[in-house]
């Protein structure tokens, strides 16, 4: 299967949060570099998606990589002290890399924690 696509490089740098820093959910790092390629692919997924009767998402496409979600239990002022602990912290860029294939997986989240499973993968040529 292929995606019409070449490969591209991304970078990873700089901590950041949904939905904010005072309601922390979920801790992320960024995704920059040639993020226009990969907004390229996420459009012709979700579209692709669409046809088959899943919804588009209504948020906007933030590239990133989750790191940590806040369990349920968390209070609010231990999630406004972790928002506040991110924004304190800085980080420099991790690395480069060329991202040379799209992998498609489905994130269920059970108490142990998210389950993740590979329902597709597309070679960027």
């Amino acid at each position: 299967m292929r995606c019409g696509i070449p490969p591209f490089f991304l970078e990873i740098k700089d901590l950041g949060v949904f939905p904010s820093l005072t309601r922390v959910g979920v801790v992320w790092i960024g995704v920059e570099g040639e993020t226009d390629k990969l907004l390229q692919l996420q459009k012709r997924l979700e579209t692709n998606l669409d046809i088959l009767g899943f919804p588009p998402e209504e948020r906007d496409f933030t590239p990133h990589l989750t790191l940590a979600r806040v369990r349920d239990n968390a209070s609010p002022a231990e999630r406004l002290e972790l928002g506040q602990l991110i924004t304190a912290t800085k980080v420099p860029s991790i690395g480069i890399f060329t991202a040379r294939s799209v992998s498609l997986m489905r994130s269920q989240l059970a108490r142990s924690g998210a389950v993740y499973t590979q329902m597709a993968a597309v070679e960027l040529k």
